[in-house]
């Protein structure tokens, strides 16, 4: 009887040694994670191209969104070919690329500091820059034939437009015709047909010049932004702590709204920040959006970013949200619409910056 107890006893102990062996391997393997954490660097897709929807950003959470990013340009802060500027005083707001744009060329981006507009191919590599005469420069927009607007609202209080080459063509004055204060211009635009529009405290519009850059003395106005497909465009907020914003789409300067929606951002809106519209003319609307704190010092809590496209129609045609930390600088331009739809966002970190592409 004691043997067969013992046996017994025998018997459990195997089994239950068996079953950590086997525990212990699997947990000693845990599966790869989908995204490719940890794997080989994969080399960034050509800008304007669509980024393969399979790595999804390591610091964001994209809901029931499809949408992934990729890096398409990782620089560090310098001064040497491949660098973006950055300058940190105590006594005055932390400074660094004020704007960007994407085209089939690859990356351009203001860099204010070092006073030059830093251009990057499309697997990232940097090409020869652009001397800018200014350090005050905060905002660019693409034109016809490669041509690139750069504004200067605060010293020089003017536009000045380049070639692809680098040559200035022409500078055109802010000052003059619905515009009676230049520091009140709050971003620059191109058209369709290639001219170039200013934007006053983000509710007016202005045609400062034609697709050749000659300056357009009567600054004829228009009800929202220019669009590539040549209509225009305007958002308001409507209900901040509701977080709704109100959308418009014209086809001219003429009529009423061809359509209008209000977007819902699901949490209290602290400010827009994307309007714009691709190629085919469906429309980009972005804000951040958080909670202030319930004690001092009153802090954003639960900042994100949420970028909603809508279709020619107005309908909802994908919407994204990613945690987005509070601007670390000032700049104009953190986000751009590329004319296929992709969505590129320009992040500042401690090293440098970082541009992600994103498809919705």
């Amino acid at each position: 009887m004691k043997r067969a107890l013992l046996a017994a006893a025998l018997a459990v102990v195997a089994i239950a040694l068996v079953l950590f062996v086997v525990l212990s391997r699997r947990g000693a393997h845990p599966t790869q994670p989908a995204n490719g954490a940890g794997g080989a660097p994969t080399t960034p897709p050509p800008p304007g191209t669509t980024p393969p929807a399979t790595t999804p950003p390591a610091h964001g959470d994209l809901g029931a969104s499809s949408a992934r990013a990729r890096v398409i340009l990782s620089a560090p802060w310098g001064s040497a070919a491949g660098q973006l500027g950055h300058r940190a005083d105590p006594e005055s707001v932390t400074e660094g690329p004020m704007s960007f744009f994407v085209d089939g060329h690859g990356v351009l981006v203001l860099d204010n500091v070092n006073k030059r507009l830093a251009r990057f191919d499309a697997a990232g590599r940097p090409r020869t820059p652009i001397a800018l005469d200014t350090e005050a420069a905060q905002d660019v927009a693409r034109g016809v034939h490669d041509r690139i607007a750069v504004l200067d609202r605060l010293r020089d209080k003017r536009v000045s437009i380049y070639d692809a080459d680098g040559r200035a063509l022409n500078q055109v004055p802010l000052a003059g015709t619905g515009l009676a204060e230049p520091a009140a211009v709050s971003g620059l635009f191109s058209d369709d047909k290639g001219n170039l529009w200013a934007e006053r405290a983000h509710g007016a519009w202005l045609r400062l010049a034609d697709a050749t850059g000659a300056i357009d003395h009567a600054r004829p106005s228009a009800p929202g932004r220019p669009t590539r497909d040549g209509r225009f465009v305007a958002a308001a907020i409507s209900d901040r702590t509701a977080g709704r914003a109100k959308v418009r789409v014209y086809a001219d300067g003429e009529n009423p709204p061809v359509w209008e929606t209000t977007v819902d951002f699901a949490a209290p809106l602290m400010f827009l920040a994307l309007l714009d519209a691709d190629a085919a003319g469906e429309v980009f609307v972005a804000a951040h959006t958080g909670h202030e704190s319930k004690t001092p010092p009153f802090r954003i809590e639960d900042e994100s970013l949420t970028l909603v496209k809508l279709g020619r129609d107005g309908a909802i045609a994908g919407r994204m949200t990613v945690p987005a930390a509070p601007p670390r600088e000032e700049a104009f331009r953190d986000l751009y619409v590329g004319d296929d739809g992709t969505v590129y966002w320009m992040r500042r970190t401690v090293a440098g910056v970082v541009i992600e592409a994103y498809r919705l």
